[in-house]
């Protein structure tokens, strides 16, 4: 897996390694490791999501072409501004949530809302239900 490692830094980051570093989001000395010795499921995943043309098959299996792109297309790491697309996938989670809370807020309103109303019923039918009986025993009230 390290000669594959080192084939996307080459393709992808010009054979620099403080740009794969910087892409990946770890120290020069770190990715500079991964060269050399065994990398864990950790490792891969940062990998796979700075660059995600690479192909998770190529990259574990060593199998199929190292870039899931059409062939004849070129990719590189200017193609994507990986910080400003990580930055806007933040902001639109941020409003996601937002909207969630909101909805769930309206939720629970609703149900305490249909509680109230049921628990109004349920009271009206007692009070009839025992007026009923009252009426067929012949009690008053």
């Amino acid at each position: 897996m390290n000669e594959r490692i080192k084939k996307i830094r080459e393709k992808l980051c010009n054979g620099s390694n403080t740009e794969f570093a910087k892409v990946v989001g770890e120290s020069p000395n770190t990715t500079s490791n991964w060269m050399s010795r065994s990398v864990n499921l950790e490792v891969i995943v940062k990998i796979l999501k700075a660059f995600p043309n690479v192909s998770v098959d190529w990259l574990v299996l060593d199998e199929g072409n190292m870039l899931k792109s059409q062939p004849g297309e070129t990719s590189s790491i200017e193609d994507v501004d990986y910080r400003e697309k990580y930055y806007n996938l933040l902001e639109e989670n941020g409003k996601l949530s937002n909207r969630l809370i909101g909805a769930l807020g309206e939720i629970i309103s609703l149900k305490d809302e249909l509680s109230g109303e049921k628990g109004k019923k349920d009271t009206v039918q007692e009070s009839s239900d025992v007026s009923d009986v009252k009426m067929k025993t012949g009690m008053s009230g």
